[in-house]
């Protein structure tokens, strides 16, 4: 795994950097952009992830900064949420996915286990998702950073003891500030806005098989970043203790970003809606989340579903559905803490993991 520091700006750079090294397909390429540019990609939490992202009517801690900034005015309180890690890789293992692309960074020798693991992956693409967030909460304000990153890359083979590695990826954080109040009796409003910094890369290259038992790589990356600030806002409806409606859009300002003279990205508004039922006794709860409803950007609609049991009053199970994709998950409140581990099946194909706490 990529080594993390304690600052938040240098574990967002560095759990997306990954994102950089992804496939020349156009409509790959299209696929990871839009996935980041209308909120399709990996969410923050843990907690989020083992309810299959299922948060918009759910989040009232820190990561409400994310999901639903209404969300901050329901608890208010002063906590720190400490950086929540998410990455998954799509066809391969999270450790396998971090071989494979310290490989595609290039310029050092290959070991013969690398060069064997790419044979391993020749033809098809393979996907990498990952999300970072730090955030200091006080009251109903909230600041601090999330990052996003989704890329694609693909293994071919050219003959001669030589494959081909070529890759695309987008990365997107955003570093800012939340407020949230109530706006009547069970109606509850908030906005985030931050500077919203765009990375994108793409990679091309060969390694090989040098034929002495020495393996080499001559791949080249060319990133560009680019930035500009965006406008999230959402509202949460609670009319009583065991239903509550959420509402958020995203990137209301519609930034653009521009990179080389030949790609521009912009962003459109997109819009997510969920709801969350509580049991009478409050320790089940059940959420339904409907993200980009309106299809921004020509992406289709992200059916979320999530399901979170209090089994004891310091342990709590979890299980969710992500665009038909299960996710389970843990959660432990030990004093002050919460602390959650989310994964996807198999299990070692994506974790997540988050930990925070209210004064």
């Amino acid at each position: 795994m990529p080594r993390i520091s304690p600052s938040v700006t240098t574990i967002s750079a560095a759990l997306l950097a990954f994102a950089f090294a992804v496939p020349a397909s156009a409509q790959l390429s299209r696929d990871v952009v839009n996935g980041v540019l209308v909120g399709l990609a990996p969410g923050v939490g843990a907690r989020a992830a083992g309810m299959g992202d299922a948060h918009v009517a759910v989040a009232s801690d820190a990561t409400a900064m994310y999901w639903n900034p209404a969300g901050l005015a329901l608890q208010p309180a002063t906590g720190l949420h400490f950086p929540s890690v998410r990455y998954s890789g799509e066809s391969l293992s999270v450790a396998e996915l971090t071989d494979m692309l310290d490989i595609a960074h290039g310029g050092r020798n290959l070991r013969m286990a690398d060069y064997l693991l790419l044979q391993q992956y020749l033809g098809p693409n393979a996907r990498a998702e990952a999300s970072a967030m730090g955030a200091w909460r006080d009251g109903r304000w909230a600041f601090g950073a999330y990052a996003q990153g989704m890329a694609e890359f693909a293994v071919e083979d050219i003959g001669s003891d030589r494959l081909a590695v070529t890759g695309f990826g987008l990365d997107a954080t955003s570093y800012g500030l939340a407020y949230a109040d109530r706006i009547s009796e069970g109606l509850y409003w908030g906005a985030q806005a931050g500077l919203l910094k765009i990375g994108v890369g793409r990679t091309r290259g060969r390694v090989g098989d040098n034929g002495d038992g020495t393996y080499t790589s001559t791949v080249t990356h060319n990133t560009n970043h680019a930035s500009d600030w965006n406008l999230n806002a959402g509202l949460m409806y609670q009319p009583n203790d065991n239903v509550r409606w959420g509402l958020v859009g995203r990137n209301l300002n519609s930034p653009g970003i521009n990179y080389w003279q030949d790609f521009t990205v912009e962003y459109e508004p997109s819009l997510h809606a969920g709801v969350a039922v509580w049991s009478d006794d409050g320790r089940t709860l059940g959420a339904l989340d409907l993200h980009n409803v309106f299809e921004a950007k020509g992406e289709g609609s992200e059916l979320c579903l999530g399901l979170e049991h209090q089994v004891s009053d310091t342990v709590a199970l979890r299980a969710g559905l992500k665009g038909g994709e299960p996710n389970l998950g843990v959660g432990f409140t030990l004093a002050n803490w919460a602390i959650s581990i989310a994964t996807g099946l198999p299990f070692d194909e994506e974790l997540s993991v988050t930990a925070g706490t209210d004064f």
